[in-house]
């Protein structure tokens, strides 16, 4: 697998899990707000706990900022950046 195909992989499993805690009526774009959507505390530490699975990753306390997880977007980049470390 190719640096792309990785990414675009990496993506679709983080929208794959990002909707499974959300559960939101309607499609989530790439770059929409999900806190805008609902997502709380509880929830985002769902989405990081199911992606240290999926990914075999373990996000460190530097890479918990509310920020990191405004879209799925920035949270697909933060996986990259971890899985790229492995």
């Amino acid at each position: 697998m190719n640096v792309q195909d990785n990414i675009i992989s990496i993506n679709h499993s983080v929208t794959r899990i990002v909707n499974a805690v959300i559960q939101s009526n309607r499609e989530i774009g790439q770059i929409d707000s999900l806190f805008e959507l609902g997502l709380d505390s509880i929830q985002c530490m769902r989405i990081i706990i199911e992606l240290e699975k999926e990914f075999n990753i373990e996000i460190e306390d530097d890479d918990l900022l509310i920020k990191k997880y405004e879209t799925i977007s920035s949270i697909s980049e933060l996986v990259n950046k971890l899985v790229s470390k492995i």
